[in-house]
């Protein structure tokens, strides 16, 4: 009877060891190919211009995706904006660099009619270019993107 308790205790042990084993070797895999989906709504006021633009992120597999969704109002004329931004990212030390792969300009884009491309990185409408970002989440867990070491979009995710 004490060999049958002792060799359970073994084989709880045993259990519990290869669980850990297994979980820390499996879940960086699963961390590589998290997916990350949110929202976000921009109001960015600059001399006689104003954006008023809603921003949909998409991160997974080193691939990504940025859609655009506005208005640009300057000397009371109105330009839609309405593009999507392909995009490989590579993660350094919490670092996004995001790179653009491809530009899409949706029906109804009128971005070119106005100065809204001087107000954006030329991540935003180039491709082939550049820029780093940083997310953090907040004390609700909350993803917060930052460019240029300023929180410039509160994301609301999607599950």
């Amino acid at each position: 009877m004490k060999n049958k308790s002792c060799y359970l205790a073994l084989a709880i042990t045993a259990g519990i060891v290869v669980s850990i084993y297994a979980y820390t070797q499996i879940k960086p895999a699963f961390a590589f190919t998290k997916e990350m989906s949110c929202q976000s709504r921009h109001t960015l006021i600059h001399d006689n211009l104003t954006l008023d633009v809603n921003y949909g992120f998409t991160f997974g597999n080193h691939q990504g995706e940025l859609t655009i969704h506005g208005v640009a109002t300057e000397n009371n004329q109105h330009a839609q904006i309405r593009r999507i931004v392909s995009f490989s990212y590579a993660k350094n030390s919490g670092v996004y660099i995001l790179h653009s792969q491809r530009l899409e300009s949706l029906s109804g884009d009128e971005s070119d009619e106005s100065s809204v491309n001087a107000h954006f990185p030329a991540f935003f409408y180039e491709t082939g270019k550049d820029t780093l970002v940083k997310i953090e989440r907040d004390k609700f867990n909350t993803p917060v993107i930052y460019m240029q070491m300023m929180p410039v979009f509160y994301c609301k995710t999607f599950s």
